[in-house]
């Protein structure tokens, strides 16, 4: 089993077995074996392997003194899992191996027929590479088992890695499946990267089932830990378009230009970049790289110097672009000091759960003047504090991306960038035109509140849930929470709908309901209001004031107190009873 610490092992989940030095001597060979039973591997093919005298933390520094090169034998091994006479064999690449070569698997031309393989594979990097793991043309293909991939790299900042992505794919691959994890470590764009110019038809349905995880990927500041971005000096700005445009633009000239790897990958109409300067994100709308420019959206703030160093912000654990959709489905992604997950693809992938633990921008998303078609992210966890960003979003409104749970998302570090108007001094953020599932009523059966009160609880305002139902209870406290900005900022979010239902008859609450406004706030200008002697449930809506903080509450389906209409000279019972004793007297009614 692998030297891995249990921590370390618990992080992964679980890690890859390591052949030991003895083990792949005795395997080794310059052919593979004849017998279809016997698992064909890399030391067939002459690799060595590697085994660590330590416990082995590929988050801190990629090592190097003592791993042999079987780079030419892993290829070998691939070349023999990719021919068409090797179907029906059993390829297992288990092993702890390093290479200076980039490494391809799959057939230079698609066909479809299933093949499946795998192994519990670590690979390292020994030398500056573009790509370290390319599978091409995997097509209907499943690999058995996890993949981890260990860039190059002294550590954490960006400047010290130097290969491009860890794993790469190539020509057709729908329905691609990795029973396990993909684990990427110290890459300077990407650890996932499916950006195709190709239909959807050549990468739909990716399946990575084990979850993605990913440490020390891409470029995007992070406080915490200085070095993560790649940073440039900009000078000589220059305002184009007009104010509330989404054709606004400023361009500056940049002294460190975007690496120019990020051409071989797309466009930035391919690939979400930005760049951070001050405290807001900007999208970069084009690279000349000829006249030693980039252009960004929005208006960058009259408040920033006319010179000075902005952050670049690119790449990602899993990166996603070009104009038709990879559909992806991962239950997990896991980033750590990275840019998470970087989509500019039209239809984007789904993701189970996302966790974000320090990243300098844990999701970038879009571009001004398009929209993004499906996609959803199911649930989403970020460290408190420690990400810079967690979410900037550039899409337009008819944008059809779905959330689920947001309930540990900090909305102060989600940013939608709009075009400046022209009046403020920066442009205002605008909503995210996003789609906030699960908008449940929220039950409270025994009355105990989320504050662990019994007879009340505390509502906040929030885009997942609309409304708030209390039921049965009969004396009972409703506690506003304070106004959240960032629902509002992104969401639109100003009200919630709250029921209140109790013991009587027609369902009413028999006791007194209160609702009660935050500390130093008013609801309908008092620090509380109540309700009693109901005849029905009572249903209400509060709303906040974005400007002052404070909250109205109005009652629906009510029967005023005062009468509709002015009834001073309408008949009296006395008169109701005089006539009827006319009509008995005339013999009209019966005595």
């Amino acid at each position: 089993m692998s030297d891995l610490s249990t921590s370390r092992r618990s992080v992964l989940g679980g890690l890859l077995a390591i052949p030991s030095a003895a083990a792949a001597s005795s395997t080794a060979a310059e052919a593979a074996p004849s017998d279809p039973d016997v698992p064909i591997t890399p030391y067939d093919f002459g690799a060595v392997g590697y085994r660590p005298d330590a416990p082995y933390n590929p988050s801190r520094a990629r090592p190097t003194a003592g791993i042999p090169d079987d780079g030419a034998a892993l290829q070998r091994w691939a070349d023999a899992a990719s021919a068409p006479a090797s179907a029906g064999k059993i390829f297992d690449a288990t092993g702890f191996f390093g290479t200076s070569r980039p490494i391809t698997l799959g057939p230079a031309a698609p066909y479809t027929a299933p093949r499946s393989l795998g192994g519990n594979l670590q690979l390292v990097s020994l030398a500056p590479m573009a790509k370290l793991l390319t599978l091409r043309n995997v097509d209907c293909w499943s690999w058995n088992g996890s993949i981890q991939l260990i860039g190059g790299g002294s550590g954490h900042p960006y400047a010290s890695r130097d290969v491009q992505v860890g794993l790469a794919f190539e020509g057709r691959y729908t329905r691609f499946s990795i029973s396990g994890s993909v684990q990427c470590y110290g890459f300077q764009l990407a650890g996932v990267p499916i950006i195709t110019n190709e239909p959807s038809e050549f990468g739909e349905w990716l399946t990575i089932a084990g979850g993605l995880f990913g440490w020390d990927i891409g470029s995007a500041p992070l406080a915490k830990l200085p070095g993560m971005a790649l940073t440039g000096r900009y000078s000589d700005r220059t305002d184009t378009g007009s104010a509330g445009s989404l054709g606004q633009r400023t361009t500056l000239r940049m002294a460190t230009m975007p690496p120019a790897f990020l051409d071989d990958y797309g466009s930035v109409q391919d690939q979400v970049v930005a760049v951070r300067i001050g405290e807001r994100p900007y999208r970069v709308t084009a690279i000349d790289r000829a006249r030693g420019t980039i252009t960004v959206y929005p208006w960058v703030e009259k408040a920033a110097s006319a010179s000075g160093t902005l952050d670049y912000i690119f790449g990602g654990l899993f990166m996603e672009g070009g104009p038709d959709g990879s559909l992806a489905n991962i239950p997990l992604l896991a980033s750590s000091r990275c840019v998470g997950w970087n989509c500019m693809s039209p239809y984007p992938s789904n993701i189970g759960w996302m966790t974000s633990q320090f990243d300098g921008c844990a999701m970038l998303f879009g571009a001004p003047s398009t929209a993004q078609f499906g996609g959803r992210l199911g649930g989403f966890y970020s460290e408190q504090g420690g990400s810079t960003y967690e979410m900037v979003m550039f899409n337009g409104d008819n944008n059809r991306l779905s959330f689920g749970n947001l309930a540990m998302a900090d909305l102060a570090r989600w940013h939608t960038p709009y075009a400046w108007d022209g009046v403020h001094d920066v442009a205002e953020p605008g909503l995210m035109w996003a789609t906030v599932e699960n908008r449940q009523w929220e039950k409270n059966p025994n009355g105990k509140g989320i504050n662990g009160l019994y007879g009340g609880e505390t509502i906040a305002i929030e885009a997942n849930k609309p409304t708030a139902v209390f039921d049965p209870v009969d004396n009972f406290v409703v506690r506003i929470a304070p106004f959240d900005p960032g629902q509002d900022r992104l969401f639109g979010v100003r009200s919630r709908r709250v029921i209140v239902s109790g013991s009587g008859d027609n369902g009413e609450p028999t006791g007194t309901v209160t609702v009660e406004a935050p500390p130093r706030r008013t609801v309908n200008g008092s620090a509380s209001i109540r309700y009693a002697d109901l005849r029905t449930p009572l249903h209400l809506v509060v709303t906040a004031d974005p400007a002052t903080g404070n909250f109205t509450c109005k009652r629906l389906g009510t029967v005023p107190a005062e009468p509709m209409a002015d009834v001073r000279g309408a008949p009296t019972q006395a008169d109701f009873n005089a006539l009827l004793a006319k009509l008995r007297a005339n013999g009209t009614l019966a005595p």
